[in-house]
Parts: structure tokens; C-alpha cells; sequence
């Protein structure tokens, strides 16, 4: 199975200013405590310039989650075009293009009592708030994970529950 985690900065400046819970996204999304999840993909669409970073879990190399090196490799890449193995860029349209050929997709809510419903389908992409909140996608996909107080929870932390529940899920 495949996981698309899908963020949203509705500016190059805001997400410049916000370069740190973007970072923690990205960790929050691919990394576990001995390396990285092969089957996760993280999208950060930048709303503005009409394009999406992605960092693929089954092939970048040496990303380390620490702020200073993150950071610059995720610059070097959205800046400068310097893209490499597991991290590059892609226009909005065509991520709305390969978001909808064959995957199921998820939005998170708030909502009283967790719940993730059975994933069913091999390819999945998980829309968080972000997205409806900066209007960054056109409204895709009917499916919902149901977090309790997620409009106070950081996306960051969001991706840390889902991440749990989909290991909880592949274990049981």
C-alpha cells in the first residue's frame, strides 16, 4: 500500500515563514524512529506558485529530520531546481491528475470518536485541513478519518495520529 500525505501553504512567503511545521510534516509524514516509511509519499502544495514538493519516501536519500538540514534540502530543491532522487516538484495540475487515477482519498475531520474506516485500495492519499482551508485542491474524494479536536491539533501531530492508526491497522 501506498500513503500520500497532502499539505497545503497557500504562499511561497508563508511557506518560507513556516519552514519549521513544514519540516515537522514531512518527519511527521515519512520518518519513524529507524528510518524512513517506503510506502509514504508527502506532498506540500504551494498554493501560489501553482506547483507541489514531494518527498518520496521509497527513494530519497539522506534526508535527516534535523531543521538545518531539511530545510536546506527542501530550498535547494523549490528554489534552486535541484531536484534528486525521492525529492522534486510537479505542477498542481498534474498532481490533481495522478491523485485521482486509481487512489482512494481521505480527508481528516473533527469529529467525537476516532475513527479510520478499512483501507480497501492499494493507493492512498490523505487530505489534511489545509488543503480545504486554502482552497488548494478542487474538492476530491468523500471518505473521512474522524479525529477528535483536530482544529487545535498542528498538522504535524495530525499526521502522527494517522500514521499510528494505519500501523495499528496493518498490524491487527
Amino acid at each position: 500500500m501506498e500513503f500520500s500525505f497532502i499539505f497545503c501553504e497557500p504562499s511561497l512567503y508563508l511557506f518560507l515563514e513556516n519552514l519549521y511545521l513544514t519540516v515537522l510534516r514531512i518527519n511527521s509524514s515519512l520518518l519513524i524512529s529507524h528510518g524512513i516509511r517506503q510506502n509514504r509519499k508527502a506532498y506540500i502544495i504551494i498554493k501560489d506558485l501553482g506547483k507541489a514538493l514531494i518527498i518520496d519516501g521509497k527513494y530519497v536519500r539522506n534526508y535527516r529530520p534535523d531543521f538545518q538540514s531539511a530545510s536546506g534540502l527542501l530550498l535547494k530543491v523549490l528554489l534552486k531546481g535541484d531536484e534528486r532522487r525521492g525529492l522534486k516538484t510537479i505542477s498542481l495540475k498534474a498532481l490533481e491528475n495522478s491523485i485521482l487515477r486509481n487512489t482512494t482519498i481521505y480527508h481528516i475531520i473533527e469529529g467525537e470518536n476516532l475513527t479510520m474506516p478499512k483501507i480497501l485500495n492499494d493507493k492512498v492519499a490523505i487530505i489534511f485541513p489545509s488543503i480545504k482551508k486554502f482552497k488548494c485542491l478542487r474538492n476530491i474524494g468523500h471518505n473521512e478519518i474522524v479525529i477528535p479536536y483536530a482544529s487545535t491539533l498542528l498538522e504535524h501531530q495530525i499526521a502522527t495520529i494517522v500514521n499510528t492508526l494505519l500501523d495499528e491497522a496493518s498490524v491487527g
